[in-house]
């Protein structure tokens, strides 16, 4: 994936190989943190366990429904997982009785994977082209990993899974969607979810379920809340700093700086302050993420559920765009 990141995530993280080998330097070199790393790491690290522990509550939960309603049955089923990162989602076919194949470009990724998941198989490769012969899988998982391919790479993906995947196989897709308030030209990797079935659809899948996850309208508010605060601290550090230069004397500096070890202490009590705040949001999103979703109210994510279709359908169709 690393050749194909768009450049919104590279101005980010530089890369995703990068983003990945932070958090293992991070976490699995501590060993009271690495149990819990991978739940970390689902989401947004930074935030608290507590809430990564929310978010993949409902993903797995959103994927259940799917599977459950379409009647997929995966057990001795051969799943590939585009971009496995920690390998959760590995784990989670596994269960269901899959023969799992993770693939990924982080070195430390996969040896950690292949030592805490030994019944799995993990594989350095990239998305585009896939290191796989043709109608070989019965199932491909990509979850928050197309977010990383700008637009116009997108096909070429789309692509590669309908030629791995066999006739009648399925992929499961998890990305963000450009919403409401999205504009044009703010991200390079971002999609509308009119766009995202367009993308299948024209490339030889068909569309079997589609469904919303990671709505936390109170997350929204406090991010809302938070960037006003900061709005309005810096135009008071501005402020600050505009009288102290007309009131000192000249050649002064206009003032000193706080001390490095006041500056510290500052950081972390926001920090704390921010953890606890989030871990409370995290409570109350619980039940609220249940309610917001049943009512059919939109998401910051989309979980697709798309399917090969088969020769047969194909010649009915008269056929697709895309070269497969």
């Amino acid at each position: 994936m690393t050749e194909m990141l768009c450049e919104n995530a590279e101005t980010k993280l530089r890369n995703r190989a990068q983003y990945w080998h932070q958090l293992y330097t991070r976490f699995l070199k501590d060993e009271k943190k690495k149990k819990s790393w991978k739940l970390r790491a689902v989401c947004y690290h930074p935030w608290p366990l507590l809430f990564n522990r929310v978010m993949v509550f409902f993903e797995y939960g959103v994927a259940d429904r799917i599977f459950e309603k379409n009647r997929l049955d995966l057990k001795a089923k051969t799943v590939l997982d585009v971009g496995c990162g920690a390998g959760r989602w590995c784990e989670y076919f596994w269960a269901k009785g899959a023969k799992v194949i993770g693939a990924d470009l982080v070195p430390e990724l996969l040896a950690e994977n292949q030592k805490s998941y030994s019944q799995c198989d993990f594989l350095a490769m990239s998305a585009a082209p896939l290191a796989c012969r043709s109608d070989l899988l019965d199932f491909i998982n990509a979850a928050i990993v197309l977010e990383y391919v700008p637009n116009s790479r997108k096909p070429e993906v789309i692509r590669e899974f309908f030629r791995v995947l066999r006739p009648g196989g399925c992929a499961l897709i998890l990305d963000p969607v450009a919403g409401a308030d999205y504009r044009e030209g703010e991200s390079s990797s971002l999609m509308k979810p009119g766009e995202w079935r367009e993308l299948f659809i024209r490339n030889g899948f068909e569309i079997m379920d589609q469904r919303w996850l990671h709505a936390y309208p109170l997350t929204r508010l406090y991010k809302a809340f938070m960037a006003w605060i900061a709005r309005i601290v810096k135009w008071i550090k501005g402020s600050r700093k505009a009288n102290m230069a007309r009131t000192s004397p000249a050649g002064s500096g206009g003032g000193c700086a706080p001390p490095v070890k006041v500056l510290k202490t500052r950081h972390q009590f926001y920090h704390a302050a921010d953890q606890m705040v989030l871990r409370v949001i995290a409570c109350f999103s619980f039940p609220l993420e249940f309610l917001w979703l049943a009512l059919g109210r939109e998401g910051s994510h989309l979980m697709f559920l798309i399917r090969k279709k088969t020769d047969a359908q194909k010649m009915k169709e008269g056929g697709f765009e895309g070269n497969c």
